[in-house]
């Protein structure tokens, strides 16, 4: 349907200039000729009356009106009923005047083909304040249809499905809480409201919405659509394994019975539709491309995450023996899901795998360094519990899961539980030699740094890749609580040096921090004269042209050499 604020005036008869005119005596002139015929059209298809509505002119619209001898269902604007225009023009006080004063019906079909009632139209339109008024009609029918095309498809919905496609919360909490929506009515395919928001972009729907409407409705969480698919089976295989989450703790925390081996039309229970999505993807090359199902990777990881969640809720739920790998135990770690875990864990799941390929997402780790990354100290006691698993495998780089325990900060329950545990090598180096702590430090975590130096089994002489020790890389990171921390170590020794052959002082000079220089300052026999491959530490000043610093170090270093600092001109 198409309404036109700026009219082609080319075309027109006198009789149109009735609507459009602003001189009212021009308009009572036209009105007063003999034989005027109202209903001609436009070559747009508009008449008079259709042109006043346009142009917002009441008074206009009134005095044509009153010469219109049709019935109101008859008169329509190029097939729509003049309410419903009214609101698509967003003329509020338009449509009062033609409800209230003209007495149009509030209940009228509006498009003649797709069924539009005044009140979806306004729906449709997100026009709040028209909803306000026509929801507090007397008279108005909240029970109508509409007609619309999904997926090259009619469906006729109900005003719930209107009210939920708006997308906006304050509209469908408005509406849904006048209690007059049926919130149980279903469309042409048997599908209640939930059902049309899990299959039609149930990313866009905040969950508040699906919570309003299980609450108010006491919904049936087993009920079918015409597939047979109750919402745990949609909910199993579209792309929002969050609200699939959320979903599931809402049925469970109602206390509604959930059959999960209820079978849709195509013979499969909730857990099968997810497994049979799950082998899709990992068949790749036998998938059919005939279903219409867009195969990524984020697909691949919510099917895991459905059957991890499934299993978390229903331990008793039956899992196919190909299913018996460690890809959805890792998803559950990965998402904190704890029930899921220790669920799968009584399965006797295989833990003790390193996984390289498989799940895109999954890389070379073990189970046990997932929960040290993800912090989760109660997964990470349960895997641990079993005594099957082995928390000093490594990953491809190296890195075994004491070392993801000491990067998080301010976080230190799964490192200590990794601390405790028999075998765990407190010393143990990545690829980059890095040791948890070194690693720690890196990651400025003062408080693994802490717990690590406390079990007197860390050794802080050890070195990375490039020759630094714990002290070098805590200089380095300008972390000056590690620093600290080291320096009241009775075991460490100060007189190492990097690959490079620089001291603590060249390291600390690279700061450019006057703090760091004189803590390091204070340590002694430190070599103030000591030559790098490159200079001394009085060199690395000058090179970075820090006038600061080298003057800091000419003032606080008496027996400082100016003559000899750089290797390359001795």
């Amino acid at each position: 349907m198409l309404f036109y604020h700026v009219y082609i005036y080319g075309g027109l008869s006198p009789v149109h200039y009735c609507g459009i005119s602003h001189c009212k005596e021009i308009v009572d002139l036209l009105l007063n000729v003999k034989n005027l015929n109202l209903d001609q059209k436009s070559p747009l298809g508009i008449t008079a009356l259709d042109y006043s509505l346009l142009d917002g002119s009441i008074m206009n619209f009134d005095k044509i009106f009153a010469k219109t001898n049709k019935p109101l269902r008859e008169l329509n604007c190029n097939g729509n009923c003049y309410l419903s225009c009214a609101i698509q023009l967003k003329y509020y006080d338009f449509v009062k005047h033609l409800i209230e004063d003209l007495h149009f019906d509030p209940n009228e079909k509006g498009d003649l083909e797709t069924s539009t009632f005044p009140l979806s139209q306004a729906i449709m339109m997100r026009y709040y304040e028209m909803i306000v008024y026509l929801i507090n009609l007397p008279n108005i029918n909240f029970q109508i249809y509409r007609k619309i095309k999904l997926n090259n498809v009619i469906d006729s919905i109900p005003l719930v499905f209107e009210t939920i496609m708006t997308k906006d919360k304050t509209i469908y909490e408005l509406l849904l809480n006048t209690k007059h929506i049926d919130l149980a009515a279903r469309d042409s395919f048997n599908n209640t409201c939930l059902h049309f928001m899990m299959k039609t972009y149930p990313d866009y729907y905040n969950f508040n919405t699906f919570a309003l409407i299980f609450d108010n409705y006491g919904y049936d969480v087993n009920s079918q659509d015409s597939n047979g698919d109750t919402l745990l089976h949609l909910a199993a295989t579209v792309n929002n394994g969050h609200l699939m989450k959320q979903l599931m703790n809402l049925i469970i925390q109602s206390s509604k019975a959930v059959d999960v081996s209820i079978k849709n039309k195509k013979g499969q229970t909730i857990i099968e539709t997810i497994i049979d999505n799950y082998l899709l993807i990992r068949n790749k090359n036998s998938f059919n491309p005939n279903i219409l199902i867009e195969l990524t990777d984020s697909l691949s990881e919510l099917t895991l995450g459905n059957i991890a969640m499934l299993i978390g809720f229903f331990p008793k739920i039956f899992i196919p023996e190909k299913l018996q790998n460690t890809d959805i135990l890792l998803w559950a770690i990965k998402n904190n899901n704890v029930e899921a875990v220790i669920a799968l864990l009584k399965l006797g799941f295989d833990l003790n795998t390193i996984f390289s390929d498989g799940v895109p997402f999954f890389i070379d780790r073990s189970v046990v360094s997932y929960a040290a990354e993800n912090k989760n100290d109660k997964i990470l006691r349960a895997l641990l519990s079993t005594r099957l698993v082995f928390p000093f495998n490594d990953d491809d780089y190296g890195n075994y899961p004491i070392h993801y325990a000491v990067r998080k900060k301010e976080y230190s329950t799964c490192l200590r539980l990794l601390i405790i545990f028999p075998g765990v090598d407190l010393n143990v180096q990545n690829k980059r030699k890095n040791t948890p702590l070194i690693e720690a430090i890196e990651c400025r975590n003062i408080n693994g740094v802490e717990i690590l130096l406390s079990t007197k089994k860390v050794d802080v002489n050890i070195a990375n890749i490039d020759g630094e020790t714990a002290i070098f890389v805590a200089v380095r990171k300008r972390c000056k609580d590690c620093i600290q921390l080291l320096l009241k170590s009775k075991k460490i020794n100060f007189n190492n040096l990097t690959k490079k052959g620089e001291n603590l002082l060249h390291y600390a000079v690279n700061t450019g921090d006057t703090n760091i220089i004189e803590m390091i300052l204070k340590i002694k026999y430190i070599d103030v004269n000591l030559m790098s491959n490159v200079g001394t530490p009085l060199y690395y000043a000058i090179r970075c042209m820090n006038i600061d610093i080298v003057n800091f170090l000419l003032e606080k270093i008496p027996n400082i050499d100016v003559n000899y600092v750089c290797k390359i001109f001795k």
